[in-house]
């Protein structure tokens, strides 16, 4: 589900929206259009004062959070600056709004040229935003600067990869995996790339390791049966893919690999034409699902954006709109804490709470907008 990959979203701008319940304040842009005033005028101090305040009632707000990094920075407190914006980076990034991380984060690491973690931060959202090429120079910067992160070395091959560099993504990738003590990610990573570029038998068995590492992983199960089956190796295929079927059940290109071999092998006709079939139903549910996903997905985004503006009214409308789930509730409950009624805000936390009582952050977020409205956690 689609809300449930937001699930960052709701972090970053409900706990940082909760323990701040300010009443909600007309007139937004005077204090933006203000505070710039003061920052051309050279009031620096001033400036910081009215920025932190808006990042304070309104922790979305990327003006108010660019215009305290630029009167911090004005006051010779660089530093401090791109802590900032770092901050709002990684929010964004952790939020999945991966374009506007990376133009954050490319303000930040130019405050902090010498901070690798930033580097490497700009190199993620850019990477996460579907720009390789523009991922690369700052991933190798934080390199450059002391990040031995496996994570940071992962999302360069990556990022090599995908800019037409294959080899050189190669090269990364074997240098993690050398040693039969080589991370998991680099050995399925590093089998996928030798798969894409048709190096079947080559791909095997980094993916036969991967697999013997993970195996409940489907995703992993599948690159294996298609390594085997361009490798020719038809009854090894024919396991993995029915193995994939098995841990998930839904996973509707295996049920097609699973009938192409089956064809191959001959003589199971009619379990080829079951499986096709089976692929056939559940790639129309799949693609029903997207576009019923991609309705969601659009207004949810139009709710966190109307919060960002300021309307938060109308992010109500929308997150109702979406029915009974724990984002929506979570998002209304964002715009009534912002509203000032952490009371209101309580009662639909109370409700994402009953949905996903797994959920560790929405019954941390309830406590705080019970005590806000004056009650007890």
């Amino acid at each position: 589900m689609y809300a449930a990959l937001r699930r960052g979203t709701i972090v970053v701008w409900i706990a940082c929206s909760a323990v701040r319940a300010v009443p909600a304040q007309a007139g937004t842009e005077e204090l933006l259009a203000r505070a710039a005033a003061d920052l051309t005028a050279g009031r620096f101090a001033a400036a910081e004062i009215v920025y932190r305040e808006l990042a304070a009632r309104q922790p979305g707000l990327i003006d108010a959070h660019r215009g305290l990094s630029r009167a911090l920075a004005a006051q010779q407190r660089r530093s401090e600056a791109a802590a900032v914006l770092g901050g709002l980076g990684e929010g964004l990034l952790g939020a999945g709004r991966h374009a506007a991380a990376a133009e954050v984060l490319g303000e930040a690491a130019e405050l902090g040229a010498a901070d690798p973690r930033l580097q490497a931060l700009l190199g993620k959202a850019r990477l996460f935003a579907q720009s390789p090429q523009a991922a690369i120079a700052p991933l190798e910067r934080a390199r450059e600067l002391g990040d031995a992160s496996l994570l940071t070395r992962l999302y360069l091959a990556a990022a090599l990869w995908e800019s037409g560099r294959p080899e050189a993504a190669e090269t990364l990738y074997r240098e993690l995996v050398d040693g039969a003590a080589g991370p998991f990610a680099a050995v399925h990573q590093l089998g996928r790339l030798l798969l894409w570029q048709g190096r079947f038998a080559e791909a095997a068995p980094l993916l036969e390791r991967a697999a013997a590492e993970r195996p409940a992983a489907a995703d992993v199960r599948f690159d294996l049966a298609q390594a085997l089956a361009g490798a020719g190796e038809l009854d090894g295929a024919l396991a993995a893919y029915r193995r994939t079927v098995e841990l998930s059940p839904g996973h509707y290109k295996a049920f097609y690999g699973l009938a192409r071999v089956l064809a191959r092998l001959g003589g199971q006709d009619a379990a080829a034409r079951e499986a096709l079939a089976t692929y056939q139903r559940l790639y129309a549910a799949e693609q029903e699902a997207t576009r019923r996903e991609n309705l969601e997905r659009a207004r949810f985004d139009r709710g966190w954006k109307a919060i960002e503006d300021g309307a938060y009214r109308e992010a109500i409308g929308l997150f109702e709109r979406l029915g009974a789930s724990p984002e929506a509730f979570a998002g209304t409950a964002a715009a009534w804490t912002l509203l000032g009624d952490p009371a209101r805000a309580a009662v639909y936390l109370e409700r994402a709470v009953a949905l996903a009582p797994e959920r560790e952050d929405l019954r941390r977020l309830l406590a705080e907008a019970r005590l806000a409205a004056g009650g007890g956690p």
